[in-house]
């Protein structure tokens, strides 16, 4: 693959499945988006008899993520951002008015046909959601962790969903704050300092979704993966941080995952002249394709 350290590009690629190289740069579509319609063709962006959730919901961002994006006009996927389904429902509630019912045959027609649309199937998902969440509960609250945690709120918020009978597939949810080029460590003790706290975080929290997931009978059903647009670079810089890099490990938690690691330590020894790591094991595709292969059940076509 071809290195791009733009943050927006970067994280275009990850979601959507691209490499950097140019027939591979710029996809429009997201790869969960794809897969998403594959296993479910019949799903037309609105709620079915088996299907009634939405096949993706993203929690903790108000942008909406290019990884759920289809190759048709028909978006499957729900931005949950505050985390609040009751008021989500509400909200939604107040948008739009009275369907227009002399709708003209022309291409204005057609736009509104599809905003009409749109309105109605996020309306019957948020209903949905709320009963769902509604219908949920949690076996920990609050989630125990050292600091309040926007990403535990968001994992207690998916497992009570889950809890309640959300059959959505994929969840996304997120931590930001690793861009560390300065106050990574403090006072150059690597469990001191800016990273630390995160990966405390992410620790206390993933442990927390575990836990509530146990009590409520749902480990089985659930995996966790972690990853993020960039690795950092195998030196320090002048300001107790690191800078852009070109290699990352991903991380997996599940009931059902083989424990251990896959891969070897890095050579150290070996960087290149701006002290990027070299030797990628694994392209992050095929951590994504065993997902979708082993875990969600799809042929090796999608």
């Amino acid at each position: 693959t071809s290195m791009n350290q733009s943050h927006f590009k970067r994280t275009d690629l990850w979601f959507s499945g691209g490499d950097g190289t140019p027939d591979n740069s710029n996809l429009r579509s997201g790869w969960m988006g794809r897969s998403l319609q594959a296993f479910y063709p019949d799903v037309y962006g609105v709620p079915t008899s088996n299907m009634p959730d939405p096949l993706g919901i993203q929690i903790g961002d108000p942008n909406p993520n290019l990884g759920f994006h289809t190759e048709t006009e028909h978006q499957n996927v729900i931005n949950l951002y505050g985390q609040d389904a009751a008021g989500f429902f509400s909200l939604i509630q107040t948008i739009g008015g009275a369907p227009i019912t002399n709708v003209p045959d022309s291409d204005h027609g057609i736009e509104l046909d599809y905003i009409m649309g749109v309105e109605e199937s996020t309306s019957q998902y948020a209903q949905r959601i709320s009963a769902v969440f509604n219908a949920g509960s949690n076996f920990l609250s609050p989630y125990p962790t050292t600091n309040p945690s926007r990403l535990s709120d968001q994992l207690k918020t998916i497992a009570r969903l889950i809890k309640g009978g959300c059959k959505t597939k994929i969840y996304l949810c997120q931590l930001g704050g690793f861009d560390t080029h300065s106050a990574q460590v403090d006072g150059g003790t690597p469990t001191v300092g800016e990273h630390a706290d995160l990966l405390l975080d992410l620790a206390e929290s993933i442990k927390a979704f575990q836990d509530d997931l146990e009590g409520l009978g749902l480990a089985d059903q659930v995996l966790t993966c972690t990853f993020s647009e960039f690795g950092r670079c195998a030196k320090g810089n002048a300001s107790d941080g690191t800078d852009h890099g070109t290699l990352a490990p991903m991380m997996l938690f599940g009931k059902n995952i083989k424990a251990g690691v896959n891969g070897t330590n890095v050579n150290l020894s070996n960087l290149t002249n701006d002290n990027q790591l070299q030797g990628m094991q694994f392209d992050y595709r095929q951590v994504f394709t065993t997902i979708l292969q082993d875990w969600l059940g799809a042929s090796e076509d999608v």
